[in-house]
């Protein structure tokens, strides 16, 4: 995360000083241990309201889905993969359209 923030830095520097951040997503998410929790929660306690409230569970379909040559949503809508990507989806329209409302 450390290196990817360092990049954004340099990027803004040198080619896009009006980039920014719309959102970090946290994937390959599993509910199951502990430290996947922490991790998150550290995350979130640091970049605050730049997180998704999305987080992208770790799944075998979507394991799957890029071997069938397949987008999730039509390789197995009703994956739990799917349906973390469509939430993401609407998250991410939604924060579009505060940062730049109509």
């Amino acid at each position: 995360m450390k290196q990817l923030l360092k990049t954004i830095d340099i990027i803004k520097k040198r080619l896009n000083y009006k980039l920014t951040i719309l959102g970090i997503l946290p994937t390959l998410f599993d509910r199951r241990t502990n430290l996947c929790k922490d991790v998150l929660n550290g995350i979130r306690a640091h970049f605050r309201d730049k997180v998704f409230d999305t987080v992208i569970n770790n799944n075998i379909k979507l394991a799957e889905a890029p071997s069938a040559g397949k987008p999730i949503i039509l390789y197995d809508a009703r994956a739990i993969g799917s349906g973390d990507y469509q939430s993401l989806t609407e998250e991410v329209i939604a924060r579009e359209k505060e940062v730049r409302p109509q």
